[in-house]
């Protein structure tokens, strides 16, 4: 499960006089979230500080939005000047950095999200062309689903059926581990071991129902122990009598 609250770090890499509204992605990504997430966003990312953002922000959630290519997603290199970054780079980056899923708003990241798997936990990617309309639609319903505890696979499929609702050609495909869904808040995320050894044997005696049953037991001793003197009185009593007579 991926920790509460949830952690996300949003990066683009948008050129200058780019059509693509990211402004809007992210508006979705942090409205459809619940209040706890922490939703960071880094615009215009080099490959060097989304190394630094990555290792202080510490996300379990990536959300790249911006162009891409088969071999590789766009990241910025000098004043207007982007590089591709191949998923095989990515997925180095990525691995054993608490990052469970990773979501590729961008053309052609499918073949990205393949080399990426084996370092997370899921991957959602698109294997052709993604129009702007198709992100904003998939994110709104994708993390809204996911906030609200459905799995990623629920999510991939409410976002998938809000882009077709449109009219939109374009799809969206998930790799890896399906099942993956934010940890309900308030659940602790870590385990209690259990006790090692033989459980305690439980005390059946009259005495191991606590301090109620001792007070009862050492009032009918009590009670006894009069009854007794009493019989005995009444005894010395009746021997008294017999030796006068």
């Amino acid at each position: 499960m991926i920790d509460s609250p949830c952690r996300v770090l949003v990066f683009s890499a948008n050129q200058v006089n780019d059509a693509l509204d990211t402004d809007n992605e992210l508006r979705a990504i942090r409205n459809a979230l619940p209040d706890a997430a922490v939703v960071d966003y880094l615009p215009a990312t080099r490959a060097d500080e989304l190394v630094v953002d990555i290792r202080e922000r510490k996300p379990n959630i990536i959300h790249f939005m911006g162009h891409g290519r088969p071999g590789g997603i766009e990241l910025a290199h000098g004043r207007n000047d982007f590089r591709p970054v191949t998923g095989e780079a990515l997925g180095q980056l990525f691995e054993g950095r608490g990052i469970q899923l990773v979501v590729l708003s961008s053309c052609y990241s499918a073949s990205q999200a393949h080399q990426i798997e084996p370092a997370v936990v899921a991957v959602v990617g698109t294997p052709d062309r993604l129009e702007d309309e198709s992100s904003q639609r998939f994110a709104a319903a994708f993390y809204r689903t996911l906030g609200r505890g459905g799995s990623v696979d629920e999510a991939l499929r409410d976002g998938q059926d809000a882009v077709n609702l449109q009219n939109l050609s374009d799809r969206f495909v998930c790799l890896g581990d399906g099942s993956l869904r934010l940890r309900p808040s308030g659940e602790s995320s870590v385990a209690v071991a259990p006790r090692s050894g033989p459980p305690a044997a439980i005390d059946s005696s009259p005495l191991a129902d606590g301090p109620d049953t001792t007070v009862a037991v050492w009032r009918v001793a009590a009670l006894g122990l009069a009854i007794g003197l009493a019989v005995l009185g009444l005894y010395l009593v009746i021997d008294g009598l017999r030796s006068a007579a």
